[in-house]
């Protein structure tokens, strides 16, 4: 794969000057998101310090920024709860916007946090919440951004077979970036590969494995991405040892150590503690006991992590085997087996015993050899037990997992033919016939102007309609334009006038960036329509959307027409009349049901009579309720 091309490859000093220079609150914000990129991933340090202080004042203009920065750096360190709480106030902030985009582009990065931590079913969340979002504006970049994180979920989950299709079709997606790269996307590639290193890894590719994480370290190093490069080079390092290349091994360790000013402190141990092991490897005693001097005094900060320094005690008997200190080996075994116990990792106590019963068959104490040996194999049968155990709660999860994703499949899939069958719904051909036999007869007449003018309209209509079956979301203003339109061919070309109808929205509404679903309103307006001049001369229609106190939208469709109970008599007697407005409403009630199956909980249609003090019909009030969702800047 070529490198990348960034299409704005302007220096760090560059950037700044040009926010500071800005002349509004527009360029301030776009000059300064992209300096402050520049930096969280070339200068980790300077970045934290900037987003810290940009977060102290309530009105900075990079204040969404600065808390994103923080979010990412924070999860770097492993500083959960500080990750955690930079990005709940950078989401605020992007709902506050309604930047849709911006939200997405959060929630992705969040999920990390969680996937560090284990948290997979926050995650998954997460990362679905995302999706969602990107699912109704698509965009290159962001469908990249999804396919990594979705694919690395998959990889952390045990899910090899449908991590690797995803990690590839990422993969693709770099020729259609091109060109338009931004430092994010950069380290979203280096996500990629290394995501791909640890796949091979899982899989037994060893080489494939160094392959991939040797081309991340190229890219860090070409773009000079220092964010994640201690982690990176680590991982080449652990992938070269296991080809006992134990020179580049070494070169990637020290690397590692390079970069501890990143602030990484899991990554410098594990850098550290690889390279004492590599230095045993080559026999150089007084480099490895430095090297795990360092590993032990890190991990003992961390926490202390008992996992690995039970490893670090472990290679520190091995190196007083090598340097003939025998009182060492047994009191380094003896703290290696206290760690493991402590933690209750019998898998690790199993192959301390082991090489404790090497150590005691090198002294020629074979009766302690022998009792070390049988405690390797009981406590390894209890590990064997206990990775059963939990590979059959992994499959159990796995499993599960799958038939949920393929339900959401399946919901996905029939939004898209209740879509279709909208659109096709809306297409009724009474009102076909008429608005084309309205529009001959302008023709007929030798009125080009009125003709033309209302072809415009019902070829417009048309078009529209068929662009709605393939998006889950539009703005209210498409809506109430589509609605208008559909009205006013109905009373020009099929009522002459005797149709009237209004629509109104609430002011609190911003109509060009809430969203609803498509189609969902014009099947009520066409039974309207269709109960309101039954027998009669002339009706009325108003068609309300309001904005509740729970945020959400109620739209009103109210007619002056002769009321359901005598539409269901004159059913009764023609019942093809209502056939075609019966599938509408009937479609448009699934789709609602669909929505809140699909998570969009909220979505409800209620029908009221309308009556007088008689008991006599005065119409009929259709309400539809949507929940409030925002378009993305």
């Amino acid at each position: 794969m070529s490198a990348p091309i960034l299409p704005d490859m302007h220096t760090g000093v560059d950037l700044e000057t040009r926010f500071k220079a800005a002349a509004n609150i527009s360029e301030q914000q776009n000059w300064g998101a992209r300096w402050l990129a520049y930096l969280t991933y070339t200068d980790p340090e300077q970045a934290l310090a900037f987003a810290r202080k940009a977060t102290g004042e309530d009105h900075h203009p990079l204040l969404l920024s600065s808390w994103k920065t923080r979010g990412f750096l924070a999860n770097l360190r492993h500083q959960q709860k500080e990750a955690i709480y930079a990005y709940q106030e950078a989401l605020q902030l992007a709902e506050q916007e309604g930047a849709q985009d911006k939200q997405a582009d959060i929630l992705l990065e969040w999920s990390a946090v969680y996937v560090n931590a284990g948290q997979i079913n926050d995650a998954e969340r997460m990362i679905e919440q995302a999706a969602r979002l990107i699912r109704v504006f698509p965009r290159p970049r962001q469908s990249f951004h999804l396919l990594i994180r979705q694919a690395s979920l998959k990889l952390r989950q045990g899910h090899l077979h449908q991590a690797f299709p995803l990690f590839r079709q990422a993969e693709r997606m770099h020729t259609v970036l091109q060109g338009q790269w931004q430092w994010d996307d950069l380290d979203y590639l280096t996500l990629l590969y290394s995501g791909l290193g640890e796949w091979y890894t899982e899989s037994g590719e060893r080489q494939l494995a160094r392959d991939a994480y040797f081309r991340v370290i190229r890219i860090c190093e070409n773009f000079q991405l220092k964010s994640r490069l201690a982690w990176y080079y680590l991982h080449a390092g652990a992938a070269s040892m296991a080809l006992e290349r134990w020179e580049d091994a070494r070169q990637m360790f020290l690397q590692a150590i390079d970069q501890r000013e990143s602030g990484q402190k899991e990554a410098l141990a594990g850098a550290w503690a690889n390279l004492g092991f590599v230095y045993l490897q080559l026999e150089e005693p007084a480099k490895a006991k430095d090297a795990l001097d360092r590993a032990a005094d890190l991990y003992q900060d961390l926490g202390p992590d008992k996992k690995n320094l039970a490893v670090v005690a472990t290679w520190r008997a091995r190196l007083a085997r090598l340097t003939g200190q025998a009182d060492q080996v047994m009191s380094q075994f003896v703290l290696a087996s206290e760690y493991a116990r402590e933690i209750h990792d019998n898998a690790q106590l199993s192959l301390i015993c082991k090489e404790i019963a090497r150590h005691f068959a090198d002294q020629k104490d074979f009766k302690n050899a022998y009792e070390y040996l049988l405690l390797h194999d009981e406590i390894g049968e209890k590990a064997r037990e206990e990775l059963q155990q939990t590979n059959l709660m992994e499959l159990q999860v796995k499993y599960e997992t799958e038939q949920k994703e393929q339900e959401a499949e399946t919901l996905r899939g029939q939004a898209v033919e209740l879509r279709l069958k909208a659109m096709r719904a809306q297409m009724n051909p009474h009102f076909l016939f008429n608005a084309l036999n309205g529009i001959q007869n302008f023709i007929h007449q030798e009125d080009g102007d009125k003709a033309s003018r209302y072809l415009a309209k019902f070829a417009g209509l048309v078009r529209q309609s068929l662009n709605l079956s393939n998006t889950e979301l539009i703005t209210l203003e498409d809506e109430v334009a589509f609605i208008q339109d559909y009205l006013f061919i109905n009373q020009k070309l099929r009522f002459d006038g005797r149709l009237h109808f209004e629509v109104r929205v609430d002011d609190e509404i911003d109509e060009d960036r809430v969203m609803i679903p498509p189609m969902m309103v014009q099947p009520f307006v066409e039974n309207a329509i269709e109960h309101g001049f039954t027998k009669r001369q002339s009706g009325t229609i108003v068609i309300t959307f309001d904005l509740l106190d729970n945020d959400v939208i109620r739209c009103a469709i109210q007619d002056d027409g002769i009321g359901r109970e005598e539409a269901i008599r004159i059913q009764a007697v023609n019942p093809m009349r209502s056939q075609h407005q019966s599938l509408g409403i009937g479609i448009t009630r699934e789709r609602l049901d669909l929505l809140n199956r699909s998570g969009f909980n909220g979505h409800r249609l209620e029908i009221i009579d309308l009556k007088d003090d008689q008991g006599h019909a005065l119409g009929t009030r259709v309400e539809l309720y949507f929940p409030s969702r925002r378009k993305g800047i």
